[in-house]
């Protein structure tokens, strides 16, 4: 609600208020990120500069292979949406631009303008640009209202379009977004204009006003990002193709470096046991002075071999305790990262809806390090929160010394993350009730049971869209071949010496020699699953199974209709992803 001491104006309320003593406050925002110089994820560099005592930036530059100042690139000046919001230095704009010139090799300087209504139009344009959104709001005073032809190029008396300077034109529209068919005329009316320059028009599927940038990580994001920086030729056909098709295929690759295996889009595997990765979202960098968002953020170091991004919400006392999830991220063990956008921005999403204090584990990534590699990482990334309870500082971390509440410890994951979950909480179940049973046992045998540091237990986890697999197909699973999909080719290539394949009880809990399910390390568990995931009826199943196992804690199945695989990390902001993300933080929150 609005402070009650203060009065608010006519505005737009969904953006933000304006109140009558000049203040304004936006009530959406994309929390800042600082820009990197060194950046060895992506291999694109980033700084800050100041172009006049109004105006300032942020530039981008990809990995130089040369550093005699030979190589050039293409420079491309970009101007966000929005006059009334947003900035250059914004997560989702830096992921955007980041991953825009990592793929298309170019020079990028992002303008940051000063934003209506402090500055009134035309204030952005002489600062940077022209947009279309809230005109009447942004430029009171405009001449002519909506037929300025800063706003609208076919108004009577706008300049002509044959006058454009410059020699290529690209215009890209949505098919569900508002704009579209201003966007379509503006294509047609530069062709029949007489301006002598090359325009086309994109147009996305499915597409809404600013997707590519809200979601940079998705398919039809990435495919819209790259293309229009070949090489100069001619014929530049840049509208962009499926994302197969932009991969290099096996045979040119062939020419440099031998191709001994490939799960494409995803990666690719040579000879010389380096590996390309194809389909990983941008790195964003951690927040932990950022003053518009209401979550923190900081990466720190749990081995040599292991680090983390931990999240803190922002607190109402010093001393408040906060419950405590343990995060792993999905990507079929071979792809993704706790530092991705992707994941940051999910997390961040859940911290500030849970408040919880969050440990997203980085864990080693296959096939660098095949399985077992990346659950050994999670339990001892598990070890190490666990080894805060005893309240000692030495080595440790202050946010969870301050605010850790270890009577309240989660496990969650998505895909593979929910996978892992599983085996560590069936890892960790002597520590709760010591009775991790082998199936068929004639005795109470612990296999593999483990205790956590410091006597603490697992009170809670939550498995969503879990990766479970298995050499006979369940429910309406094709009965031929359903084991030659790419879920099943992930598995292999994650975990090449898997015993008994995929009836090892690491992907299949239902296996023969699987350990019982009544053996699980935690006393409340939430399976969550979606109406369109090929892999729902296992999570399911998996449900049933240990609500029907004799397990003593409380299990709950959660599903939403008309949704695929992790579409609640993949777009967080779509409504059902929100309504998920609170039944994920009543979980935590016990409610």
């Amino acid at each position: 609600m609005a402070p009650n001491t203060k009065e608010v104006a006519p505005g737009l309320l969904s953006l933000l208020r304006v109140y009558t003593d000049g203040t304004v406050e936006r009530l959406v925002s994309s929390p800042f990120v600082p820009p990197i110089l060194d950046e060895t994820i992506t291999g694109v560099s980033s700084k800050d500069i100041s172009i006049s005592s109004d105006v300032s930036a942020r530039l981008y530059l990809p990995k130089l292979r040369r550093t005699d100042g030979s190589l050039k690139f293409p420079i491309l000046v970009y101007f966000r949406r929005s006059f009334c919001a947003g900035s250059a230095f914004s997560s989702d704009h830096h992921c955007y631009i980041n991953t825009l010139v990592s793929q298309a090799k170019i020079l990028s300087i992002s303008v940051e303008y000063r934003v209506a209504p402090e500055h009134p139009l035309p204030t952005a344009y002489e600062d940077s640009w022209t947009a279309l959104q809230s005109w009447k709001f942004v430029y009171p005073t405009a001449a002519g209202g909506i037929d300025n032809p800063m706003i609208n190029p076919f108004a009577v008396g706008a300049p002509k379009l044959s006058g454009i300077r410059c020699s290529r034109v690209l215009i890209c529209v949505g098919e569900k977004e508002i704009t579209k068919y201003r966007g379509i005329q503006y294509c047609e009316s530069l062709r029949e204009s007489g301006w002598e320059g090359e325009v086309e028009l994109y147009e996305v599927q499915g597409g809404e006003h600013g997707f590519h940038i809200r979601n940079p990580e998705t398919e039809i994001a990435k495919n819209m990002g790259l293309g229009y920086f070949p090489p100069v030729t001619k014929s530049f056909g840049f509208v962009l193709q499926a994302a197969l098709s932009l991969l290099p295929s096996s045979k040119m690759v062939s020419n440099t470096k031998e191709v001994v295996s490939e799960l494409l889009p995803f990666l690719r595997i040579f000879k010389d046991g380096s590996v390309e990765r194809y389909l990983d979202s941008s790195y964003v960098p951690p927040s932990l002075e950022d003053p518009t968002s209401a979550v923190l953020s900081k990466d720190i170091k749990i081995s040599p071999e292991i680090s983390a991004r931990v999240y803190l919400p922002k607190l109402s006392g010093t001393e408040e305790k906060l419950p405590i999830l343990v995060y792993f991220h999905g990507g079929g063990f071979l792809i993704e990262s706790a530092f991705s956008v992707v994941s940051h921005r999910y997390v961040s999403e859940l911290v500030s809806q849970s408040q919880a204090l969050v440990v997203s584990v980085e864990y080693r990534l296959a096939p660098e390090h095949p399985l077992p590699t990346a659950y050994e990482d999670s339990w001892a990334a598990l070890q190490w929160v666990a080894s805060h309870a005893n309240g000692k500082n030495g080595d440790k971390e202050p946010w969870l010394l301050g605010h850790g509440d270890f009577g309240r410890v989660y496990l969650g994951g998505d895909s593979a993350g929910a996978n892992i979950v599983h085996n560590i909480a069936m890892r960790a179940s002597n520590a709760n009730n010591g009775t991790y049973l082998k199936k068929g046992s004639p005795v109470h045998e612990i296999t593999n049971a483990k205790s956590l540091s410091c006597g603490v237990k697992i009170h809670g986890a939550f498995l969503c869209h879990p990766y479970f697999l298995g050499s006979k197909p369940i429910g309406s699973e094709p009965l031929v071949d359903h084991d030659k999909g790419s879920l099943y080719q992930t598995w292999m290539l994650a975990y090449p010496l898997a015993p008994d394949g995929f009836d090892n009880p690491m992907i299949n809990p239902f296996a023969p020699n699987a350990p019982h399910l009544s053996g699980l390390g935690c006393s409340r568990l939430l399976v969550c699953v979606a109406s369109n995931d090929e892999l729902r009826e296992r999570g399911v199943r998996y449900f049933d199974a240990v609500r029907e196992s004799g397990w003593q804690g409380e299990v709950e199945l959660f599903e939403v209709e008309g949704e695929g695989h992790a579409f609640h990390v993949l777009k967080p902001e779509s409504e059902k992803a929100e309504g998920m993300i609170k039944r994920l933080a009543a979980f935590i929150k016990c409610l």
